[in-house]
Parts: C-alpha cells; sequence; structure tokens
C-alpha cells in the first residue's frame, strides 16, 4: 500500500497517484489518498484517479 497525502512538495498526491497508476511495475498496488480537506470533489478526482481510499486527516491507524 501507498499512502500520499494530497499536499506534497514537488507533486502534489493527485499527480502522484496518477503517475504510480501509469507505471505498469506499480499500478497494481492499492494507493490511498489523505487530506485534510473533507471537500467531496477532491475525494472523487482521488477515487477517479484509481485511489484505493481517499482518508481524511486526522486519522487514526485503524482507518487502514
Amino acid at each position: 500500500m501507498i499512502v500520499v497525502d494530497m499536499n506534497m512538495g514537488g507533486m502534489n498526491g493527485l499527480k502522484t497517484i496518477i503517475a504510480i497508476k501509469a507505471d505498469s511495475k506499480l499500478s497494481h498496488i492499492p494507493t490511498v489518498m489523505m487530506s485534510i480537506s473533507s471537500n467531496p470533489d477532491l475525494a472523487q478526482k482521488a477515487i477517479r484517479a484509481d485511489a484505493s481510499e481517499f482518508i481524511t486527516k486526522p486519522t487514526s491507524f485503524s482507518a487502514f
């Protein structure tokens, strides 16, 4: 599992997930997007980018 934050330096989490899913060596790995935002549009974008899950921060490890 790869966990990415929406707000990362350099490349945001959404672009990271898109890059992971485009790589045939990595595309099978589940990805989880985390964000402080609870914006449903952002969650939908993450799922459309093939994220396995969208989790709003703060969260607990039991969410995984």
